[in-house]
């Protein structure tokens, strides 16, 4: 990946504003040598490594403030619409035409708490 590659999407994702071009592409400079040895040290753990994993493992090393910034967007991008689908299904089943007195806060809450206690609930205990 260039820093050409990498000032696109920056524009695309509207991020300009979040970071320092200049910074950036000095941190461009700095870290494509270290993936390559990230890369060469292990090769065969690298490859099984996740896309995040693989981030993980280059700012562990390095300080690169703008890329991890511009990285944190990326990945905090849902790779589906399940999640919201599942809210929409969950709403419609209890927000129906019988329970229409509902406000809106009260659904928020429950729509919380429902999904911090069933979080909670697979959770390990310490």
């Amino acid at each position: 990946m260039t820093f050409t590659d990498i000032e696109r999407v920056t524009t695309k994702l509207n991020l300009i504003h979040k970071v320092n071009m200049d910074e950036l592409y000095d941190e461009c400079s700095t870290a494509k040598p270290i993936l390559k040895r990230l890369k060469e040290d292990a090769e065969d753990e690298w490859k099984s490594k996740g896309v995040a994993a693989r981030w993980v493992a280059l700012f562990r090393v390095a300080d690169l403030p703008n890329m991890l910034s511009i990285t944190r967007h990326i990945l905090s991008i849902p790779a589906s619409t399940g999640c919201v689908e599942r809210i929409f299904s969950r709403m419609a089943n209890k927000w129906s035409d019988c329970r229409n007195r509902c406000s809106t806060e009260l659904m928020r809450i429950y729509n919380w708490h429902r999904a911090f206690f069933s979080h909670h609930r697979h959770s390990p205990v310490n």
